[in-house]
Order: structure tokens, then C-alpha cells, then sequence
């Protein structure tokens, strides 16, 4: 198909492991400012369970990311995929 190779380019460009791992560093901060503000300010409960599960949301998902490029070596040049038969 002539488009797979700029459906490919623009992932590769645009979704790295390096900007995934960013962006669930980001969810995790905003998590824990929302939170840290919520205990502070106690607008209400709803408000530190969205900080608290953003926290949680981001945190799993940098171990997760980690473990992708650590462990499989995804986004690197170690990654092997198993070729089908």
C-alpha cells in the first residue's frame, strides 16, 4: 500500500518511546499537583480521587514504558520482532 510508509514515518517521527515515556511523566505530575492541591485546598473528594488515579495512571505507565525499552528493547535497535511463519 503507497501510504504505509508515511503512516510509518509519522509514527516513528512522532510517537518515540522517548515522547510516551514523557507524556506519562507529565500525567504523573499533573496527578500529584492536582492531588497535592486537593489535600491543600479541599475542594472535595472527587477532586483527589482525579489526582490520586491520574498519579497511579502515569506512574504505570512510565513502568510500563520502561520495561518496553529496557526489557524488549521496543524503540531501540535491539528489538527483534518474531518474523510470522
Amino acid at each position: 500500500m503507497k501510504g504505509d510508509g508515511l503512516v510509518r514515518h509519522f509514527c516513528e517521527r512522532y510517537f518515540s518511546m522517548q515522547s510516551l515515556l514523557r507524556l506519562s511523566l507529565v500525567i504523573a505530575v499533573c496527578g500529584a499537583i492536582i492531588l497535592a492541591a486537593a489535600l491543600l485546598f479541599d475542594p472535595g473528594v472527587t477532586t483527589q480521587l482525579i489526582g490520586l488515579l491520574l498519579l497511579w495512571a502515569g506512574m504505570v505507565k512510565v513502568a510500563v514504558v520502561l520495561l518496553w525499552t529496557r526489557l524488549a528493547g521496543l524503540g531501540t535497535n535491539r528489538h527483534t520482532p518474531i518474523q510470522p511463519n
